[in-house]
């Protein structure tokens, strides 16, 4: 890696909640690196966080951002359709590259972004923080050490705070019901009230009989109302024509 005065130069792609609480306050808080550009197809927004995290140059098109010849990596912060496309652009120019998840929809394109990467000589990360918690570290080390032996499955639950209200912690509505079912409780406030998410098996919405909860069968998914994806995508639907 090209290093100025040992400090990464940095250009960051998308000016979104991301960008704004995970990203730019971790870049603030490390003097090795230093984020020296922005880009969003909203100006106001890339302006906004400018002036909030002291970046010196804004940008509306990811192009005019990659082109640059001092920065050392590129972070992409943008809607998920998009990370891909950015990420290989950056890689074509010889920029290395940290990636929101997911990197792209279809593995095989993933890997093509990694073969590129290894082939210009350039690091690639994913934003997989979990991988460097303390929990996570030392159920690694017991695996290198042979303490559990050969692995073969991992069933593992993930109570992920930032969505809960401590007055209403997670929790499976009726102790007592199917566990293969996974009932939504305090999320459905939060999901369903403010974000539009339903549950669904086969596209089809599911609700549980007799209550005001949701529920997840295995192989469902959920889905979003989309508008607010697709006033994301539609920010960086340039890249896609």
């Amino acid at each position: 890696m090209s290093i100025r005065d040992s400090v990464v130069q940095v250009g960051l792609l998308g000016a979104g909640a991301w960008a704004q609480f995970a990203h730019l306050p971790g870049y603030i808080r490390d003097p090795r690196c230093k984020v020296v550009a922005i880009a969003d197809p909203i100006r106001e927004r890339a302006e906004a966080f400018a002036k909030e995290f002291n970046i010196p140059r804004v940008y509306t098109s990811h192009e005019e951002l990659i082109a640059r010849h001092d920065l050392d990596a590129v972070d992409v912060c943008t809607p998920s359709a998009t990370h891909f496309a950015l990420s290989w652009a950056a890689l074509e120019s010889g920029k290395h590259v940290l990636c929101e998840k997911p990197v792209a929809y279809d593995y095989q394109d993933t890997r093509r972004a990694a073969a590129l990467a290894v082939s210009k000589g350039l690091k690639t990360k994913v934003g997989f923080t979990f991988r460097y918690s303390p929990a996570m570290r030392y159920m690694k080390s017991l695996i290198d050490e042979g303490f559990i032996g050969e692995p073969f499955i991992f069933n593992g639950h993930e109570q992920n705070s930032q969505w809960l209200d401590p007055q209403n912690p997670l929790r499976q509505v009726d102790h007592t019901a199917d566990q293969s079912i996974i009932h939504v409780s305090s999320l459905e406030g939060v999901w369903g009230a403010d974000h539009g998410y339903r549950p669904s098996v086969h596209g089809e919405p599911v609700r549980a009989g007799g209550g005001d909860h949701e529920e997840l069968h295995p192989g469902a998914h959920g889905a979003r109302d989309g508008n607010d994806d697709a006033h994301e995508h539609r920010r960086w639907r340039h890249l896609h024509r």
